[in-house]
């Protein structure tokens, strides 16, 4: 829809943001999601210690899937933005739809990565929650 938007209206600023600036964003993203992980897992550490019966293995596990998903986002990322840049696609039959097509996917690319961060901040809120029921049992 932003693309569609944006083609409407004649605007090619979000394509020129993207292109300019998306690999800079995700890995701020990445650095972010890293650390909000990093304690998410101590903090689960913690838990582990006092309660050993809670297998927090397939919670690391989400965590680490999470992490390997922005990397593969930024490699999309950047394939995208070098075919959109390239002079290949205007020698193509439709290059306006393929166009159109890759800048709908770097678009979705940009949503995607900040949906990863949103997934990993909300963990630290139920984190909170299970500390406070925790405390709350002992």
């Amino acid at each position: 829809m932003a693309n569609l938007l944006s083609h409407v209206l004649g605007s090619n600023f979000l394509m020129e943001y993207l292109e300019s600036n998306l690999t800079t964003i995700q890995l701020a993203l990445m650095a972010i999601n890293t650390a909000t992980c990093g304690l998410v897992v101590s903090k689960l550490q913690e838990i582990k210690e006092r309660h050993r019966e809670i297998n927090i293995k397939p919670i690391t596990k989400e965590l680490l899937s999470s992490l390997k998903e922005q990397i593969v986002l930024v490699v999309i990322g950047v394939v995208l933005a070098l075919l959109i840049d390239s002079r290949v696609v205007e020698t193509v039959l439709y290059s306006n739809y393929i166009l159109f097509a890759l800048e709908t996917l770097i678009i979705s690319v940009f949503v995607n990565s900040i949906q990863v961060l949103w997934d990993t901040g909300k963990s630290v809120f139920v984190l909170i929650e299970i500390m406070d029921e925790v405390n709350d049992e002992e």
